[in-house]
């Protein structure tokens, strides 16, 4: 009988760190579209510091929340994701290097390579080094 409790708090359990964790990105996309909003609106600055403020605090709780969940994978699960960051790092200095090289040499658009049009590229080289890790140990 203890065994199935077990198993049934762990299945609770797990679901709720997903939870957690899938309130928190949410938290973060819908603060950070707000903010995106507020600050190119022309509106009050205060409100767009305040909501970017809040947008880094959702991240942070991100943050929190995906380290949380990655300390209940098993080993295996484990290392896929250390080998996707493991890709994904050395793939997002390169590109900000690149960029930076290619800024001394022309004048890049601020519309069109700010650092708010980095971030997108480094979630996309998690996902392509995710994708290469998983097909690895599959």
């Amino acid at each position: 009988m203890s065994r199935s409790l077990d198993r049934a708090s762990s299945v609770l359990y797990i679901f709720a760190m997903k939870t957690r964790l899938s309130l928190s990105g949410l938290a973060l996309v819908v603060t950070y579209f707000a903010a995106l909003t507020a600050t190119g609106s022309g509106g009050s600055p205060g409100a767009g510091a305040a909501l970017s403020v809040v947008t880094v605090v959702c991240f942070g709780w991100f943050i929190f929340e995906e380290i949380r969940c990655l300390r209940i994978l098993d080993e295996l699960q484990r290392r896929i994701q250390l080998e996707a960051l493991a890709v994904a790092f050395p793939l997002s200095i390169l590109l900000v290097v690149a960029l930076g090289l290619a800024e001394r040499q022309v004048t890049l658009s601020q519309g069109d390579l700010s650092y708010r049009h980095l971030w997108p590229f480094f979630v996309m080289f998690y996902f392509l080094g995710l994708a290469i890790s998983r097909r690895r140990y599959r």
